[in-house]
């Protein structure tokens, strides 16, 4: 099996990877992963820096009312939502839940 996506779909195929490797399957051939969104948090100094203005392609509020729509109204979500949440709750062990930060 491959797994692969773009943008919000590179992280829905990076969560699924790591969710199979920490649930014995299935095994995957290969992951493509192009430009994934890889964290909800919209603090960063990157998109402080590029979340707004005339060449901006997608502004801070487009980002929050997509990850609004994929996460729910909870934040943090109750799963692993994100690659990067998903890969610390599998080295720590903790597996029940996802944090994380919102504007």
């Amino acid at each position: 099996m491959i797994v692969a996506g773009d943008s919000a779909g590179g992280n829905l195929a990076a969560v699924c990877a790591l969710r199979a490797r920490d649930r014995g399957g299935p095994e995957l051939a290969l992951q493509v992963l192009v430009y994934p969104a890889t964290s909800g948090d919209l603090t960063t100094p990157s998109c402080a820096r590029y979340g707004s203005g005339r060449d901006t392609f997608m502004t801070l509020d487009e980002m929050e009312w997509f990850w609004a729509h994929y996460v729910g109204d909870a934040f943090p979500p109750a799963c692993c939502a994100t690659h990067r949440r998903a890969s610390q709750e599998s080295s720590s062990g903790a597996g029940k839940g996802c944090s994380g930060a919102r504007r």
